[in-house]
């Protein structure tokens, strides 16, 4: 199992909101290619928040806790707990803010193009976008797509790195299934 530390609960909650975002997609005309891969995709990064706004801090204070001074919890408690999905909102539109300052700073052609469109899907909230819908979208093949998208994501995170951005999520491309 790929989360065995997030309860079953939480997992088929992931995989229903991932159903429900494939229905939502469709719904609205949005061409699925590979519902399968999409569904995983979508499902996986459902899981992969969840666990990390919800579940890798109780994690770290379980494992730690024999170890904390009992005068640790007379600690006084923060006004107002932090809300993780607000968290999480403000942290995705400030990673777009910060891939479109940087977007000229990757090159020209193609490379812009591609991460042009990647980037508009992250900002309407499109859990996958295959090198097949790249492809068709811009008039180049998939594996164009593919390479290119690697670049531009490579290029990205280079030129992140070279401004102090730390990384908390692995920017490498999974593999797609092939036509």
């Amino acid at each position: 199992m790929k989360w065995p530390k997030l309860p079953r609960f939480e997992i088929e909650e992931c995989i229903a909101k991932a159903v429900d975002k494939a229905y939502d997609a469709s719904t609205q005309g949005r061409i699925i290619n590979h519902l399968g891969a999409w569904l995983w995709k979508a499902a996986d990064n459902s899981a992969n928040d969840c666990w990390r706004y919800q579940y890798l801090y109780r994690s770290a204070i379980s494992e730690g806790i024999e170890n904390i001074p009992s005068s640790e919890f007379s600690a006084p408690m923060r006004e107002e707990p932090v809300d993780q999905e607000e968290l999480a909102e403000n942290m995705r539109k400030e990673a777009i803010q910060i891939a479109r300052r940087l977007l000229p700073r990757i090159g020209q052609g193609q490379v812009v193009s591609v991460m042009e469109l990647i980037i508009e899907a992250v900002e309407q909230r499109v859990p996958d976008l295959s090198s097949v819908e790249v492809g068709n979208t811009l008039g180049i093949s998939s594996s164009a797509a593919r390479t290119l998208t690697k670049r531009g994501l490579e290029r990205l995170q280079r030129e992140a790195v070279r401004e102090g951005i730390m990384f908390q999520v692995d920017l490498s491309l999974d593999e797609e299934p092939e036509n």
